[in-house]
């Protein structure tokens, strides 16, 4: 235990190095400005660009995620329509046709049928308008699901192409 004390004691001071990249002037660091859809095109690499533009198209996780955005949106749409009046209009026809054996009481019969019905549901305790706005948040979370996959996706197809570069060039450089 002693040694591990002594050994760390005497470990040299870090050393100050700048990091490469320098962050724009304007970063937001709350996460208040919109990220850039295609942020890998200023890389301005052709091959890069069409490997996360494969991999966006193709991958199944992401479509899967804009089905849920799919849903959660009709959802959306669905509880939103509760809050105004619904109507509804049937008809029907009926012809039957009556034998007793006796021909002056066998005949046919015709019946006609019409009926309209309309409904609201009045919103006393705000049920009606909280349903429609968590089905709202629900469909803003899922397009937000969305990006993430999108963005999450991207940086590995980015990160592991950089990775193959970097790799090329060591095995280049050893040659």
């Amino acid at each position: 235990m002693l040694l591990g004390v002594v050994v760390a004691a005497c470990s040299p001071a870090p050393v100050e190095t700048t990091p490469p990249v320098v962050p724009p002037a304007q970063f937001s660091a709350t996460g208040t400005r919109q990220a850039v859809d295609r942020w890998w095109r200023c890389f301005g690499d052709d091959t890069l660009d069409r490997l996360i533009e494969r991999s966006l198209a193709e991958n199944l996780t992401l479509r899967t995620a804009w089905n849920r955005l799919a849903q959660a949106e009709a959802t959306a749409r669905r509880e939103g329509a509760s809050a105004y009046p619904s109507a509804s209009l049937s008809s029907g026809a009926q012809v039957a046709y009556r034998h007793t054996g006796n021909t002056t009481t066998d005949g046919t019969s015709t019946d006609f049928s019409l009926g309209a019905a309309a409904s609201y549901e009045i919103d006393l305790w705000g049920r009606v308008r909280a349903s429609a706005e968590a089905a709202r948040f629900d469909a803003r979370a899922s397009e937000e699901d969305v990006r993430t996959a999108a963005i999450t996706l991207s940086s590995q197809v980015a990160a592991t192409w950089f990775r193959l570069a970097k790799q090329a060039g060591e095995i280049a450089l050893l040659q």
